[in-house]
Formats: C-alpha cells, structure tokens, sequence
C-alpha cells in the first residue's frame, strides 16, 4: 500500500518488489468487486487491501511441499522455517 501512495505522488508504476504484480491483482480485483457490488470507493479499498493482504500471505507460504514460496528470505524456506531455524540455532544449548 505504501508502493500505491508512491505512485499516486508521481513515482514509475513498475511491479518491484518482487509480488508486486500478484498484489496489484490481488487488490484491484477486490475493489472492482467492491464498486460493482455497489459499495463506496473506502469501503472498497478496504476490500481491496484485505484481498491482497491474503495473497502476500499466499506468497509467503509453500502452497504445496513441491515448491518454493514466491516471498521469503531466499528461495527455499518459508518464512515460518527461517525464524524456526534462526531461533534454534540462537537458543541451542552447548
């Protein structure tokens, strides 16, 4: 969202970071919903917000155990399995 109000005070529309475009979907599929449903334009960029909330989540999560997830430290962990593995490996005992 913060990208969003970027762009609306003049920077480049690109899809950097990377999700970037997911997000953008995400949301702007929400709010079309939204105004079509009939509802104000905050109340559909709330929906908006939530529906890309839950794709970055999506992201951060490994959809299935076969692959890698789309947002995370590096490519082969979540981001549950790099905090699990950096706070064993900080509160292993000697």
């Amino acid at each position: 969202m913060h990208k969003f109000a970027l762009e609306r005070w003049g920077r480049p529309q690109d899809d950097k970071p990377a999700g970037m475009a997911r997000f953008r979907s995400a949301y702007t599929y929400g709010y079309k919903l939204a105004i079509e449903a009939g509802k104000d334009p905050i109340t559909a960029r709330g929906e908006g917000i939530e529906r890309g909330r839950r794709m970055v989540e999506w992201m951060m999560k490994r959809p299935s155990r076969g692959t890698t997830p789309d947002l995370g430290p590096n490519k082969f962990d979540t981001y549950d399995e790099y905090y699990r593995r950096e706070w064993q490996d900080t509160n292993r005992k000697p």
